[in-house]
């Protein structure tokens, strides 16, 4: 992985990852993973990793998942751009280690711009549930758009801006990986402040 966070062995993990750019990796750009099977010194694990903010990054490129989000809780997704992975769930994947029993539970996702022509934009799965998802851009050429197979998480239909192909009018340039918005965009004024209790950013990246 780019980037990769885990072994948890206590609450209060609030790891911070922000401002990079990870790509051309061999598994995913950004890995959470509380990981209940590797212990500490004292023979603890709680498998859970919770209170991260992951914000302001680009990732693209690379050859799993763009985020791969496995037993993270109570945390934050805002303001990151990712497009062009190619294989796995998802662009982002909110998901649980295999016979763990802590799925990602109660994160917020937020105003990201997810582009992805091989995988879904986001995936949830294995009984991750209690997710808010709203002001996300998620093009999902093959795979769908924002796919919850667990059917427990609160998604905005209004906010999230969900399409199988990219609108001609949506991006400046989508070919050239451009995805500033254009004047017309319709994504502009779409977003909203709050939802289900969680606040957008102030500023998009």
């Amino acid at each position: 992985h780019g980037i990769y966070v885990s072994n948890s062995s206590g609450p209060n993990d609030n790891p911070v990852i922000r401002g990079n750019i990870t790509y051309g990796n061999g598994r995913s750009g950004i890995q959470i993973n509380g990981d209940c099977y590797t212990k500490d010194s004292r023979g603890k694990s709680d498998g859970v990793i919770d209170g991260a903010v992951i914000e302001n990054n680009i990732v693209y490129g690379n050859t799993a998942k763009g985020m791969s989000l496995v037993s993270m809780q109570d945390s934050v997704v805002r303001n990151n751009l990712i497009y062009a992975n190619k294989n796995g769930a998802g662009g982002i994947h909110l998901t649980d280690e295999p016979d763990c029993g802590k799925p990602s539970h109660r994160n917020t996702i937020v105003n990201n711009n997810i582009v992805e022509h091989q995988i879904a934009g986001i995936r949830i799965t294995d009984n991750a549930a209690g997710n808010v998802i709203f002001n996300n851009i998620v093009i999902g050429l093959r795979k769908g758009t924002i796919v919850d197979e667990v059917e427990g998480s609160r998604i905005d239909k209004e906010s999230n801006l969900m399409s199988r192909s990219i609108p001609s009018d949506l991006f400046v340039n989508s070919e050239r990986y451009d995805y500033h918005l254009l004047p017309e965009s319709a994504a502009r004024d779409r977003g909203k402040n709050l939802y289900e209790g969680k606040s957008a950013p102030r500023s998009d990246f």
